[in-house]
């Protein structure tokens, strides 16, 4: 914590870049996810929002906010199912060097994306799981340079690239 904000910290140690993330114990089957951060621009850092299955198996995952570095004009949202880990990807355009908060709302065969309180992208999709998950919230090296970015690489790697969480709220299903 820094500043009031929880702070994912990301940076060159022995040459080495270090990065962070955290899970929510809370777990549901359904409800909606909120949060207010921002993430400095880098090619090497990637960042993810997600929720994540509680049991053994994987897919399914659900990532509400996520890119793969830059400038951070953007953000993906991507629903993961099935045993080949099919894919339903959106995109929105938002500078996440500014705050925002973005969120997921995850009912029965449903998820609507959120940008500051108002849908940007819904998936009306079998693969919408229906076990219980938890949030997390993730960032890594890789960027740009390891798996593609979607939005604006080229803008350098800082020494120190921090994804910084305001607060995350839950909702259990009505």
């Amino acid at each position: 914590m820094g500043g009031g904000y929880l702070n994912l910290r990301n940076g060159l140690q022995n040459g080495q870049w270090v990065s962070g993330g955290l899970a929510s114990t809370v777990s549901q089957t359904y409800g909606k996810w909120e949060m207010r951060f921002r993430i400095d621009a880098s090619d090497e850092i990637k960042y993810a929002a997600l929720l994540w299955p509680d049991g053994p198996s994987w897919p399914p995952e659900i990532d509400f906010a996520e890119d793969a570095g830059g400038n951070r004009s953007g953000t993906t949202a991507t629903l993961h199912y099935g045993s080949d880990n099919a894919m339903v990807g959106e995109q929105v355009r938002t500078d996440l060097t500014q705050w925002h908060t973005m969120g997921v709302e995850w009912s029965p065969g449903r998820v609507v994306y959120t940008l500051d309180g108002q849908p940007w992208a819904a998936s009306q999709h079998p693969g919408v799981p229906a076990e219980p998950m938890h949030l997390a919230i993730q960032t890594q090296p890789g960027g740009c340079q390891g798996s593609g970015g979607n939005f604006g690489c080229g803008v350098g790697n800082p020494a120190t690239t921090s994804m910084q969480v305001d607060w995350v709220t839950v909702y259990a299903p009505a």
